[in-house]
Order: structure tokens, then C-alpha cells, then sequence
């Protein structure tokens, strides 16, 4: 077997020969011990030697994916102490991108076993493979779609960005972000767009007064669809119809949710 060969073999039994094999850190079903050990390994590496700035972001990135969230850059700048404006997220670029090539010089040496931490290109999150044997039958893996923004509980105004990924997806099934009101209706947003792995929108929570919902819990749901139940999410957005309903189309899979509290700007008196 030539070196460039055992290369790519190496590869694939660390992060699999597919995006389908990868998933996000803290849905891989690793311990949280064998992770740290895996990250303190890597940062004492030869290839993370005097690397100061890229071990801290790794261990910050790790920490907040097996926390259950994704830092934006101004969290991340201000981990290192730099003001939130734009010449900080330029450097919190640069810095994620020293970390990747650290990442790839380590992982071209390492060992078949070891645990697999790749950061996607102009992400702020933290992919793996995911545990060997943890499903009986690999067929079985849901597929990788997730909401990561908003978080869970957060607070928003009437407009919200949410963010995720739409990785590994049956091509039949078409991908909506939904919001689910308190009136029991669900209000369809839009359609997912699957050009790339990751998205983002900006979808509109609530309709009532000033004040009126204030602390009232909506739900975004990232669904997906057969070509039915796209064609009844399309007839509404054509429709402009003021709530779906308390049932959505049958055979809508629910992918992913967050569950969100609105907060109204109130006007000046």
C-alpha cells in the first residue's frame, strides 16, 4: 500500500468516507472524559506547539458544543479579551482558521482510534463521527439536521435569525423552518434551502400588541416534508392565511426545536 493511500485510509476510519458518518460533538455518544482527553491530546501535540491561541479556542469551541451551543464571533472575541466589533470577528476568522490547519496537521498522524473533532469551514461548531456501534443498524441514524440558533429558552424580539444545518437528508423530503404560536397554530416560514450544509433565516415570532405576549414561549421547529405537505406549506405562504392550524400536514417529520420567549421592544410613551 503506497503512503498516499494508507493516508486516505487513516482519514476515513477517523471521520468516515461521508458527511453521512458525521455528526455534531454532543449527539456522537462519546463521554465527556474521553472528549477532554481527546482535546488535551491534541493541544500537547507537536502541531499545536506554541499554537497558545488555538488551543484556547478549541477547548472553548468543545466546551460549548457538549454545552449545547454555538458561540457567534463577538462570543468568541470576547473570550480573548477583544472588543465586539467587526476587526475582532476578523480575528476571531483568522484564529479559526489557524485552528483547522492545526487540526488537519494533527490528524494526519493520528492514530485510527482516536476520536475524530473537525471544525466546518466559517463555522463556530464542532463535527465528529459518531460512536462506533452506538446504533445497531447505521441505517437507522437520524439524519444530520438541526436548528443551533436560537438557543434553548432564549430571548427574542418580533424577529429572530435562526441558524442550522441540513447535512444528510432524503432528497425527497423538502426542509421548513415552522413557527408553533400560543394560539395553537403553527405559522410556516420558509423553505430550507440545501445548497450548502449550513442556513440561516429570519422568521417572525408572534402577532399580538405591544406587551400583550411578553414571556409567552413560542416553539421554531425545523420539519421535514413529503411533496404534499410542501405543496400545503407553499399554498399557505401563497394563501398569506393568519395561522395554519393546530395540525400540521400528516407525515411531517419533526427534525429539530427551540423553544424561545419573546421579548416586545415596548414604544416610548
Amino acid at each position: 500500500m503506497t503512503d498516499e493511500a494508507r493516508d486516505i485510509t487513516r482519514k476515513e476510519a477517523l471521520f468516515g468516507k461521508s458527511a453521512k458518518e458525521k455528526i455534531l460533538l454532543g449527539q456522537a455518544g462519546f463521554s465527556k472524559n474521553a472528549i477532554d482527553l481527546q482535546v488535551e491530546r491534541i493541544c500537547n501535540s507537536a502541531a499545536f506547539d506554541d499554537k497558545e491561541s488555538s488551543r484556547t479556542l478549541l477547548h472553548y469551541l468543545v466546551d460549548e458544543a457538549l454545552a449545547g451551543r454555538v458561540p457567534h464571533p463577538t462570543d468568541i472575541a470576547a473570550h480573548f479579551g477583544k472588543e465586539a466589533f467587526d476587526p475582532s470577528e476578523s480575528y476571531v476568522r483568522t484564529t479559526a482558521k489557524r485552528l483547522r490547519q492545526h487540526l488537519t496537521k494533527y490528524y494526519d498522524t493520528a492514530k485510527p482510534t482516536e476520536i475524530g473533532l473537525e471544525i466546518p469551514h466559517r463555522e463556530y461548531f464542532v463535527l465528529t463521527p459518531r460512536k462506533t456501534g452506538e446504533l445497531a443498524n447505521p441505517g437507522d441514524s437520524p439524519p444530520l439536521a438541526s436548528i443551533l440558533e436560537p438557543l434553548e429558552k432564549a430571548d427574542v424580539y418580533c424577529q429572530v435569525m435562526v441558524r442550522g444545518r441540513t447535512d444528510v437528508l432524503n432528497p425527497d423530503l423538502r426542509p421548513w423552518l415552522v413557527v408553533y404560536a400560543p394560539d395553537d397554530c403553527y405559522y410556516p416560514q420558509c423553505r430550507v434551502s440545501r445548497r450548502t450544509p449550513s442556513w440561516s433565516y429570519e422568521v417572525r415570532i408572534g402577532r399580538g400588541d405591544w406587551g400583550e405576549t411578553e414571556g409567552i414561549e413560542f416553539t421554531i421547529l425545523l420539519v421535514a416534508a413529503d411533496i404534499d405537505g410542501d405543496g400545503e406549506f407553499h399554498s399557505y405562504k401563497k394563501a398569506r392565511l393568519d395561522g395554519f392550524g393546530a395540525r400540521m400536514p400528516t407525515d411531517v417529520q419533526v427534525l429539530d426545536t427551540r423553544r424561545v420567549i419573546r421579548r416586545d421592544i415596548r414604544p416610548e410613551a
